[in-house]
């Protein structure tokens, strides 16, 4: 998480030269980071009561299986939310680290989100 995404924003597009995606005030700033989106999330409710601090999200159509599996495999359930762009199944891995499956809508999918910063670019 950012602690200002006003002031962060500039500096990853200007600064560090990454071709900007989109953005949410007060929430988030997207990247194109060559081929990975990194994502800037403004404050600390990333969602499900977790710390924003830095997160993994693994794109899928299968979240719903994958999630009702964590627990038998040692990690932690912290909820599910609906985005507008998507929905977004919190946990937290052995070892802590926070991760989430995302079931994006169809403009937000992973492929389009890049199709559109490269075209934009």
């Amino acid at each position: 998480a950012v602690d200002n995404l006003e002031i962060a924003t500039p500096f990853y597009r200007d600064v560090l030269g990454l071709p900007f995606i989109e953005a949410r005030e007060g929430l988030y700033a997207l990247f194109n980071a060559g081929g990975i989106i990194l994502g800037l999330r403004q404050g600390k409710d990333a969602g499900a009561g977790v710390d924003a601090g830095s997160w993994t999200v693994f794109e899928t159509s299968r979240c719903e299986e994958f999630y009702g599996e964590l627990e038998r495999f040692g990690a932690l359930p912290l909820g599910i939310r609906s985005e507008p762009h998507g929905k977004v199944y919190w946990f937290r891995a052995p070892g802590g680290h926070i991760q989430c499956f995302h079931d994006p809508e169809p403009d937000y999918a992973l492929d389009n989100i890049l199709k559109r910063s490269w075209i934009s670019a």
